[in-house]
């Protein structure tokens, strides 16, 4: 070896002298060519590199050409580059460029399998009718798989079967499976299938009669016939029209209910028949009251109870009374007995109107004494003076009226076997009524003072006989008829009263004077109930007075003249100047006027009346010294309000506005001041100012309680019997209110108004 490469090595550096010492020999020419595979084989896609050596080695010119005999199978580069494109054969070619030698390489390209991953079918579940069939389709994934062939199978066979294309087809009623399985991979997809039995729909339904008749309570039964016989599914739907007439079961079992007509229905597959059926009442034979007589007290109930005949008739009965102002009787059959007499309770039958039966009733008075009271319940007098006390009985027919009469305090007052009360000296004493029958009791706190108290004024109108009384502390003013003007030789005395106030320590009230011999009706302002000033030329329609006021000496009226049909102020100065006014303003009406004069002389009024849009306002007029009219709205007007004013001459309104619910808001000098109660409809008010101190009272939804509050604060809540009429609160902190019959002072009655039909009109305190 190691000669060899001294041979070439001296063969080559022979070479390269002689070269360099003589001329380059004629070119070598090409002998040959071959390749460096000539066979290969490929899959779709892949490639492979062809080496061409052409011969001898020492040739001239090596170039080669590329060539394939199939493209589409197999393409080459002019590197030799085989690219396999389609499965197939080819031939590779090399052609040398010197001489056209040739070498060929035989190219094989085999298919690139790709495996199958998944199967699915487009259905999980399916119901098909028996005869029916439904195409299944299958899908294999991933989509450019090699082999996507599937194999279908059935089972049970005898239940669905399946061709090689996935069409189902059901035998017979049932259920089985379908499976597709992959060929490659073996993958399978199922689908439940439902095979349903062909549906025969119903075409008629009849029933076994049109109509039917029965009385209340009895039953029948129809039957229903559904055509074609083979209808799959033949279950019938019951049901009535009217249930009020007649009730049907699912079984087709009819019951009578109530008197009438109504359709049975029987349905089946939307197909419908029906039968109409006539209930009849019952009728009635025979009606009893149980007891046939009965003999009760005033105020006291009892329960009649009466029978139908036949027990299986309608049971219901009308109840009436001959004579409601006896005994009355309610639906159920109650009597209640109203006063002494006798009457019959009637009872008939609602179905069957000409059965009846009555049951005669007695009602006789219950003399029993049940209780008693005082009137007045609290007597203020001074010492000498003597008030005799009144007992009222409850009920008031009782037989024994006797009482005995006692006082813890004989030093004090003392009282007499007739209840005539005698001051003595200045103190307090408990007056006690004792009943003959059953001991019952009753008391009166009589306070003695060495001056005149406390006056309390209520007026009452007797809406039965027009009878009009002025009261003061509990018993009928002496002083109403004590005073006598004569005019024009007549002589005229006390009619009625329209109006009254407090100023300090006097009354004042407005008041009709009338003559037995002469017409004419003069009205006087009356100080202490002495006529003061005749008015009756300032007034036109007195009896609309709608607000008075009282300070100072001065009063002040503000009424409205039907007849003019406008609003006006009086104003009465102590020396007996009138002044008459026209309220100013564009209003189509003025409800309630209340007024109030402010220490300085100035005349506030808080009206509430409607504009020319038929808007509703309640604002406040001033009415100065200097006769100038000024005026504000309230930003909250939906309703009356009352006015008073304080010795600082701050103005306050009190007032309702609703927004859903009413709420009770004071102003202060046209600016809200405080919100108090909240209520869900309206409620009557009342403002009073005394002693520094605000009072305010509102009544309940319900007209039973009043809450009165003092600066705003809770005072108490009053239980009070119907109604409020107005509020008067003392510089001592005591409050007065006035209802419909009755006077409290703080959270006790002070007066009750005797009889059933006398109401409080008007109300006033005189400290």
């Amino acid at each position: 070896m190691k000669r060899i490469l001294a041979f070439l090595t001296s063969s080559v550096l022979a070479t390269a002298f002689l070269a360099s010492c003589v001329e380059t020999p004629a070119e070598v020419a090409v002998t040959g060519v071959r390749l460096s595979d000539t066979e290969i084989e490929l899959l779709e896609g892949q490639t492979h590199n062809l080496t061409a050596t052409v011969l001898p080695e020492d040739a001239t010119n090596k170039g080669v050409t590329w060539t394939s005999a199939v493209p589409n199978v197999a393409t080459v580069s002019d590197d030799g580059t085989v690219i396999a494109m389609a499965m197939g054969a080819s031939t590779i070619t090399v052609t040398t460029v010197d001489g056209g030698f040739r070498a060929d390489c035989a190219v094989i390209v085999k298919m690139r399998v790709i495996p199958v991953e998944s199967i699915s079918l487009n259905y999980d579940k399916i119901g098909i009718e028996e005869g029916s069939g439904v195409y299944l389709s299958a899908t294999v994934l991933p989509t450019n798989a090699t082999n996507k062939n599937v194999i279908w199978s059935a089972s049970p066979e005898n239940v669905i079967s399946v061709d090689n294309i996935g069409k189902v087809t059901g035998l017979i009623p049932g259920e089985g499976d379908v499976t597709a399985t992959t060929e490659d991979g073996g993958f399978t997809a199922t689908c439940h299938i439902i095979v349903n039995a062909v549906t025969v729909n119903a075409e008629s339904v009849t029933l076994d009669r049109e109509t039917l008749e029965l009385t209340e309570g009895e039953t029948a039964v129809l039957t229903a016939t559904v055509l074609p016989e083979n209808t799959t599914d033949k279950t019938v739907q019951w049901r009535t029209i009217d249930e009020a007439v007649a009730m049907v079961d699912q079984e087709g079992k009819v019951t009578a209910v109530g008197a009438g007509k109504t359709l049975i229905v029987a349905s089946c597959g939307g197909i419908e028949a029906a039968c109409e059926v006539t209930v009849k009442k019952v009728e009635v034979t025979g009606l009893t009251i149980e007891p046939a007589s009965v003999t009760l007290a005033e105020g006291k109930t009892f329960q009649l109870s009466a029978t139908v005949s036949p027990a299986n008739a309608d049971q219901t009965v009308e109840w009436v009374s001959y004579d409601t102002n006896v005994a009355k009787v309610d639906a159920n059959g109650l009597v209640t007995a109203v006063k002494e007499g006798t009457t019959k309770i009637f009872a008939r039958s609602q179905a069957f109107t000409d059965v009846s039966a009555s049951c005669e009733i007695t009602v006789i008075k219950d003399p029993t004494l049940r209780g008693i009271s005082i009137n007045p319940s609290e007597l203020t007098l001074t010492v000498g003076q003597a008030q005799t006390l009144q007992v009222v009985y409850t009920p008031e027919y009782a037989t024994n009226k006797k009482v005995s009469w006692s006082t813890d305090n004989a030093d004090v007052a003392s009282v007499s076997a007739e209840g005539e009360v005698t001051a003595k000296e200045e103190g307090v004493a408990i007056v006690t009524a004792t009943s003959d029958e059953g001991g019952l009791t009753a008391s009166c706190k009589v306070m003695v003072g060495k001056t005149t108290g406390t006056r309390v004024y209520c007026y009452i109108n007797n809406y039965l006989t027009s009878k009009k009384i002025l009261y003061l502390n509990g018993t009928p003013d002496p002083l109403s008829g004590a005073f006598e003007v004569i005019i024009n030789d007549a002589s005229y005395s006390f009619a009625y009263l329209i109006g009254m106030r407090a100023d300090g320590h006097d009354l004042y009230t407005l008041e009709w004077y009338q003559s037995s011999i002469s017409s004419g009706n003069p009205l006087f302002l009356c100080k202490n109930r002495k006529p003061l000033y005749r008015l009756d030329e300032y007034f036109k329609d007195p009896d609309n007075v709608h607000g008075m006021a009282a300070r100072d000496g001065k009063v002040a009226f503000t009424y409205y003249s039907t007849s003019g049909e406008n609003n006006y102020l009086i104003i009465v100065d102590p020396d007996g100047t009138v002044t008459k006014s026209d309220i100013p303003g564009d209003y189509k009406n003025m409800y309630d006027m209340p007024c109030a004069f402010s220490p300085s002389g100035d005349l506030y009024i808080a009206p509430d009346f409607k504009d020319p849009f038929g808007d509703r306002h309640l604002g406040v007029y001033k009415y100065g010294t200097d006769k100038e009219w000024s005026y504000y709205d309230l930003p909250k007007h939906e309703y009356p309000g009352q006015i008073d004013i304080s010795d600082e001459g701050d103005v306050y309104v009190f007032t309702l506005y609703q927004d859903d619910d009413y709420y009770a808001v004071l102003y202060k000098n046209g600016e809200e001041y405080s919100v108090t109660d909240q209520y869900n409809k309206y409620v009557n008010i009342d403002l009073s100012i005394a002693g520094g101190h605000i009072y305010t009272v509102a009544l309940d939804e319900d007209e039973k309680k009043a809450t009165e509050r003092c600066d705003g604060n809770l005072l108490r809540t009053v239980n009070i019997d119907s109604g409020l009429h107005s509020m008067h609160a003392t510089t001592s902190g005591d409050v007065y209110l006035a209802t419909g019959k009755r006077i409290y002072k703080n959270d006790a009655v002070l007066f009750t108004v005797p009889g059933e039909i006398h109401y409080i009109s008007y109300f006033c305190v005189v400290e």
